[in-house]
């Protein structure tokens, strides 16, 4: 059997082996962590331990890879030498011997196995003798690994799973205590947040069931389930869902959202937003769907995504909504920002883009732009984007989201608000922006300002700037 073959063989029906296939894809490739993830799970010889497990190891290794890789090379003479597959084997197999706890001889033989398969007897030896001094070096660096995710010595700094430039513009910009705490959430698993249908009848009989359902071995551990009136409808889990709260996505009485998200927009008090509202950057649709499962009217939702429109329009369906579904456009990134370029990479699909000229000779009452951003407060659920972002995207993606206020702010009427929304933790995109834009519009004033408490047991952080228009 060829080393191709034998690779999608053993990850078709090993965890460990389609853990691996997804770190590569993501490490080495740039394929989207939960792309990769889902390629994998789609085969049909996984069982539901095994599909854990999977998750786990490819979650959990992606979280804690800066630190894992650097403690792998210790042991490795030359590691540029070593096959990137290799490399990886190693660090999945540390990942798992420090911070899961099946026994250590599982994770070892395994990866032995594999590099020995894969690349040749002589080295599988080198990868049995690396992990065999890393698993008698492990007592050396403290007994709870598990707790505290720290691989290097307590004297050593904190954040060694966090790029190094990361690292200085939180500390210098938000201070020690908001960086650690910042460093730790990005090191952990999010909860998995369900916002409940308002306008499905019995949600708050739903809401009491799923707090009174503890789930089988505590699944369902409730992580908050907030009491304002606000966010009553947002519940979040310890990861995995339970049984229950899938059933209820599955019937269109609930919907998948991160509670974090979920947050920030209804800080900014949507019932009370003058209409007509227009999402811009509307993405799968969950603000726009949250929105309209409060009865409050959206004019238009617009995406440079075709497909990812396509799903609102599913999901608006599969809730049931009696609000009527907003005008679902395609938009080039060019036509909101012309100085930009398109980066839609696709052709519009819209059924209704006869409406497109119509639509923009308005003006709207609220603007809603969660703009696209680098990401860096959604580490813990997108790890990977540790690995990709550098510190001239901020600046580039600050320009950009500088050109789209520019451009979105003339489309807004006197009196108007424009609600801006990041997820991320960059002060250049984030109050840096909003204070630039307010210096050189002197018709825009500052409602109201939100950021996620470095604190928060949701670990996403977001950041939102309601933007007032005077009349």
């Amino acid at each position: 059997m060829d080393n191709a073959r034998f690779k999608l063989h053993k990850a078709d029906n090993d965890a460990r082996a389609a853990a691996l296939q997804s770190l590569f894809r993501v490490v080495h490739e740039g394929a989207d962590s939960q792309a990769a993830l889902d390629d994998a799970l789609a085969s049909p010889h996984l069982a539901p331990v095994d599909r854990r497990l999977c998750t786990e190891l490819l979650y959990g290794t992606l979280r804690r890879f800066l630190s894992l890789r650097a403690f792998i090379r210790n042991f490795l003479n030359r590691p540029e030498k070593i096959p990137q597959e290799m490399e990886l084997t190693l660090i999945l197999a540390l990942y798992e011997m420090v911070f899961l706890r099946s026994p250590h001889h599982a994770a070892v033989g395994w990866a032995v196995s594999h590099i020995r398969n894969r690349f040749g007897r002589v080295m599988g030896g080198v990868g049995n003798a690396v992990l065999r001094k890393a698993q008698r070096s492990l007592p050396d660096y403290g007994a709870d690994l598990r707790q505290s995710g720290c691989l290097r010595p307590p004297s050593e700094t904190a954040g060694e799973d966090l790029p190094d430039w990361m690292e200085r513009m939180w500390r210098e910009n938000y201070g020690e205590a908001a960086f650690l705490a910042l460093a730790r959430a990005a090191c952990l698993e999010p909860p998995a947040g369900l916002r409940l249908n308002r306008a499905a009848e019995g949600w708050e009989s739903l809401r009491g069931e799923l707090l009174a359902d503890r789930g089988q071995s505590g699944e369902a551990r409730i992580v908050a389930a907030p009491e304002d009136e606000a966010n009553r409808h947002i519940l979040s889990f310890s990861a995995p869902l339970p049984a229950a709260a899938r059933r209820a996505v599955e019937q269109g009485r609930a919907s998948r959202q991160s509670a974090a998200a979920a947050e920030v927009l209804n800080f900014f008090a949507p019932g009370g937003w003058p209409g007509p509202i227009w999402d811009c950057c509307a993405g799968r649709g969950g603000k726009t769907l949250s929105l309209l499962e409060q009865g409050i009217a959206v004019r238009l939702a617009s995406d440079i995504s075709s497909r990812r429109l396509d799903g609102l329009a599913l999901d608006y369906a599969r809730l049931g909504l009696s609000v009527p579904c907003p005008l679902l456009l395609r938009l080039d990134l060019g036509e909101l920002c012309p100085d930009a370029g398109d980066r839609s990479g696709g052709k519009a699909s819209d059924e209704r883009l006869e409406e497109r000229a119509g639509v923009f000779q308005e003006l709207f009452g609220t603007i809603l732009l969660d703009a696209p951003c680098s990401g860096l407060g959604t580490l813990s659920r997108r790890p990977e984007i540790r690995l990709r972002r550098a510190p001239g995207d901020i600046e580039k993606l600050a320009g950009l989201q500088s050109l789209m206020l520019k451009n979105l702010w003339p489309r807004l009427m006197p009196g108007g608000r424009l609600i801006y929304l990041t997820c991320t933790v960059s002060p250049a995109e984030n109050e840096g922006q909003i204070a630039a834009f307010l210096a050189s519009n002197p018709d825009a004033l500052l409602g109201r300002e939100f950021r996620t408490s470095f604190s928060s047991p949701l670990r996403e952080f977001f950041y939102g700037a309601q933007l007032e228009k005077m009349l």
